[in-house]
């Protein structure tokens, strides 16, 4: 990918184009969701307790997305060993993509900053990722890697560009299952 800077995106925006592959090797692109609703979600590590936390929430609500249609992928920075290792232990039931060279990210504009570290201070986050069982107890990826949660259209516009300003701040679940259109039944 081309050495080329990005600034976050915004809803109302045309989601940027990507190209990445799953942890199985299976190609991911933006165009395989034209028609579709997409949350793509960017973030540290599946072996970080507050990412694992999120995981684990995206499970459970991962039904209720679907019956609504919307698709999830989830982007790490992190590489295909921890990626598959995580995956296998908790089997999430939607796409994980290893970014280990940020190329996702740097479309998308996530980055960094070590002010957002200050979502160590989310002690009971912490605490139920530890009585859950997610994620690791420490991030292999980079610890201030801030998240990001994009909720994508049909059409391909950005309904909803989540920037997380801290380490475990993530778009509300509850939020994109209001943004999207309740489906009429036939």
């Amino acid at each position: 990918m081309a050495s080329q800077t990005f600034s976050p995106i915004r809803a109302g925006e045309a989601a940027r184009d990507f190209h990445a592959r799953d942890i199985a090797g299976s190609p991911i692109t933006l165009e395989q969701f034209r028609g579709k609703f997409l949350l793509l979600s960017l973030y540290r590590s599946p072996d970080c307790p507050l990412c694992g936390l999120r995981l684990y929430q995206l499970s459970l609500a991962y039904p209720d997305l679907q019956a609504i249609g919307v698709e999830v992928v989830v982007a790490f920075e992190a590489s295909a060993e921890i990626v598959s290792k995580y995956a296998a232990i908790y089997n999430y039931p939607f796409a994980l993509v290893p970014d280990p060279k940020r190329e996702l990210f740097q479309v998308y504009a996530v980055r960094p900053s070590w002010w957002g570290m200050r979502g160590v201070l989310r002690l009971y986050s912490y605490w139920r990722a530890w009585r859950l069982r997610v994620g690791g107890r420490m991030s292999s990826g980079d610890l201030s890697q801030l998240p990001a949660d994009l909720l994508i259209g049909p059409d391909q516009i950005v309904l909803r560009a989540y920037y997380g300003q801290d380490i475990g701040d993530h778009l509300s679940l509850q939020e994109v299952i209001q943004t999207v259109p309740v489906p009429v039944p036939a």
